[in-house]
Formats: structure tokens, C-alpha cells, sequence
């Protein structure tokens, strides 16, 4: 449980438009261990989604741009591996991903069934190429196929193996997206906003659901979300980023209860609550194409300093295991070497 599975050391990716260069992510640093839950949290626009597909290797070629960091991920540079080994060996196999709406991504006009065993002609753990299209090749993955619905608690996954995708239900093709995802044997599983299209009856599901899986199996998984309830319903730890930068990482019960960046504070102040009345964040998010120096959120924030409009913070330990990027955190800290 506590080796690490996953390093990002100092990430800066940026979008190339018409309007100028956007810096979406800026020195961003994230790291995870094996059987791992961590929360991804934000506004939109904050860079989680390009975090996800930065780790895929799914940026868009023509605009994306890398501009430094590392993606360390079982001893291997992510940034630097060649496409084939990436696609072939690491993306869909040891890093799997299931996507915010389902709905988009089974194709219409084939089977559910035809979908699956397609993914794990090419992608099975276990099986060899050679016996690619023999008849015993497609039993046994029929059959694990089977195991694997059943797992994410889909009943006559003979049935559904039959179906079009529109004659599923939304949290079924969620729990199919889940199945797909671990039918590889992944070690990371990311998870961008999976419940946002649910009813929240299917939701709960859907979270003790990966919270089981990955316990049970020992897969980390990076969830993604604006839903702080279900981040705390799931996570282990969560970090916490605001227009392009981490400010925050902390385990989910220190995090819930001493928030230590002012921005943190102001997101778990938002929460609908009835103690109290509903409070926004005052400001706008800044424009990621002239975003201001120093820590990003200064603008917003009524306890900045000349230091925060100038230097961005560097990580700081409030307490053991929770760190934050603040000049004036809310708790007394030490310097993180």
C-alpha cells in the first residue's frame, strides 16, 4: 500500500489559440501509491482534465505543449516514452481511464458485447497475441468478460452483452465503463468525474463500488471531480488546484476539517449547508492566457501579500502528511525539503 505508483514532478503544460499561449498547468506536483483513492478537486477550468490526459498521453497534438516536468509512472518517463511502447504496454493496460459521460463512449451501432471483446482482443493481460481471432481465445475472453460484469454488479451479463448501448441505463453504462477499465488488470485507474450524469441513487453506487474495487483488487485511482460530497465519500487523500497550480494535499479527514489554504476554506464554505447561508468566492478565475505571477489565487484572496503577488509558494508541511502552497496559510507551518 504505501509504494509509490505514480510521480509528477513540476508540470507545465500549455495551449497554443489564436488569443495567445494559455498556461494550464504551472509546476504542478502530484504523487500516488499503490491502492490509493485520490480526489482531484476545483473549479472548472482549474487544469484537472488536462492533468488526466497529460499522464494518457491523449493531449491534443496541434495545440497542447509540454513544457517541462516529468511523469514517472512504475520507474518509467511517461513524457518520454515512445508513442508505440505507450499505447501498446501502458495506456488501456496499466493506466486505464473512465470517462465523465458514458453516453459518448460506446459506439452506437454495435453491440455492447461486440465493444468488450474488441478492447480485450488487444488489451488482455493474460492471453497472447498469437492466438488473436482463434475460437478459444474468444471463449475465454467471453468468459472473463462475463466475470468482469458480474463484478461491477451487472445482473445476466449474457443479456447485456447482447444489448445496443441505448437500451442500457445510464449508471449500466457506467458500471460497464468500470469493467472495461479493470478488465486490463490496470494499476491506475483515472476517473474524471464518473457520477457527474447520475441521479444520486446511481451515484452512491457507483462510488462504494470503486472505493470496493480498489480495495479489493489493490488499483489506485485518481478521481476527478467538483463534487466534494463524493470526494469524501471515496478518497484517501485530495488535492486540491486552482487555475493550473496545486495549493493544497492533505489526507480527506484533515482536509474536511483544517482546510489550510484560504482557497480551500472558501470551497468547503460554499458547500450547501443548513447551519448556514450558501457563500460564493468572490472574483473571477484568472484568465490562464496572462495569469497573475506568484500564487494565482492572490487576486481573490483578502489575506495576500506582496510576497503572494510575486512568489508562488513553496510546499509547506501544516501537519504530518498534509501539505499546502501558501505565504499565510491558515495553521502554522514548516518548510517541506
Amino acid at each position: 500500500m504505501h509504494d509509490e505508483l505514480i510521480s509528477i514532478r513540476d508540470l507545465r503544460v500549455s495551449f497554443v489559440s489564436d488569443a495567445g499561449v494559455a498556461r494550464v498547468l504551472d509546476g504542478v506536483d502530484l504523487a500516488m501509491r499503490t491502492g490509493e483513492i485520490r480526489g482531484l478537486v476545483g473549479e472548472s477550468g482549474c487544469g484537472k482534465t488536462t492533468l488526466a490526459r497529460a499522464i494518457l498521453g491523449i493531449l491534443p497534438r496541434d495545440a497542447a505543449r509540454i513544457e517541462s516536468g516529468t511523469i514517472h509512472f512504475q520507474g518509467a518517463d511517461l513524457l518520454h516514452l515512445p508513442e508505440d511502447r505507450l499505447a501498446g504496454e501502458v495506456r488501456g493496460r496499466k493506466i486505464a481511464y473512465i470517462p465523465q459521460d458514458p453516453s459518448t463512449a460506446f459506439n452506437p451501432v454495435f453491440t455492447i458485447g461486440t465493444q468488450i471483446l474488441d478492447l480485450l482482443r488487444f488489451k488482455s493481460p493474460l492471453l497472447e497475441q498469437k492466438e488473436l481471432g482463434t475460437r478459444a481465445r474468444r471463449q475465454r475472453d467471453l468468459a472473463r468478460v462475463q466475470e468482469y460484469l458480474r463484478l461491477v454488479q451487472l445482473p445476466n451479463p449474457e443479456t447485456v452483452l447482447e444489448k445496443y448501448p441505448h437500451e442500457v441505463s445510464g449508471g449500466q453504462r457506467q458500471r460497464l465503463m468500470i469493467a472495461m477499465a479493470l478488465l486490463t488488470e490496470p494499476r491506475l485507474v483515472i476517473a474524471d468525474e464518473p457520477t457527474t450524469a447520475l441521479d444520486v441513487t446511481v451515484q452512491a453506487q457507483i462510488l462504494k463500488l470503486l472505493k470496493e474495487l480498489a480495495r479489493d483488487q489493490g488499483v489506485a485511482v485518481l478521481f476527478t471531480t467538483h463534487d466534494l460530497g463524493a470526494a469524501y465519500e471515496i478518497c484517501d487523500r485530495i488535492t486540491v488546484m486552482y487555475a493550473g497550480q496545486e495549493v493544497e494535499e492533505a489526507p480527506v479527514g484533515a482536509f474536511f476539517e483544517r482546510p489550510s489554504h484560504p482557497y480551500t476554506r472558501k470551497l468547503l464554505d460554499s458547500l450547501p449547508s443548513s447551519a448556514a447561508a450558501i457563500r460564493g468566492i468572490a472574483g473571477e478565475i484568472p484568465r490562464l492566457i496572462d495569469p497573475p505571477p506568484g500564487c494565482r489565487f492572490h487576486p481573490r484572496c483578502e489575506r495576500a501579500s506582496d510576497a503572494c503577488r510575486s512568489v508562488r509558494p513553496a510546499p509547506s508541511l501544516v501537519e504530518p502528511d498534509h501539505v499546502v502552497r501558501c505565504h499565510h496559510p491558515l495553521h502554522e507551518t514548516e518548510t517541506v525539503a
